[in-house]
């Protein structure tokens, strides 16, 4: 089984954890550059002129196929055009991504200057909250 975004695929077989294969951005294009020494199933890429650390990974939750991209900042919490910056140039421009704002009690929080959003790649699981009408 195979599903795209714009620069990632994710292949799996089935029972199997998903792994995620990314192209990696143009330095030239988006200023990312891929960091080689990345942990198994991981990839990671920095964004020198932005200060920015991006790390994508797979996983399978309630069936579905998820791709996870965490965004960081060397001195502060990721503005949100750092935000949309490095989820259109990762992963795409067309790509509905979502932000979850948990209970307190569900917060995790390994990086005080780290953000997350997350892609499911194999259903849409948001309604149109505008119902066609492009305004709220």
């Amino acid at each position: 089984m195979e599903l795209t975004v714009d620069n990632a695929r994710i292949c799996r077989a089935d029972g199997e954890r998903p792994t995620i294969d990314v192209a990696t951005p143009d330095p030239a294009s988006g200023g990312w550059h891929a960091v080689p020494e990345a942990i198994s199933g991981q990839h990671v890429f920095k964004h020198r002129g932005r200060q920015l650390l991006a790390i994508l990974t797979a996983a399978i939750h309630a069936e579905d196929t998820w791709i996870h991209l965490s965004v960081s900042h060397r001195v502060a919490v990721p503005c949100w055009d750092d935000l949309v910056f490095a989820k259109e140039t990762l992963l795409g421009e067309h790509v509905r991504a979502i932000q979850v704002l948990p209970p307190r009690r569900e917060w995790v929080n390994i990086c005080e200057r780290c953000l997350h959003l997350w892609v499911n790649l194999s259903r849409e699981v948001l309604p149109d909250f505008t119902e066609g009408t492009g305004t709220l």
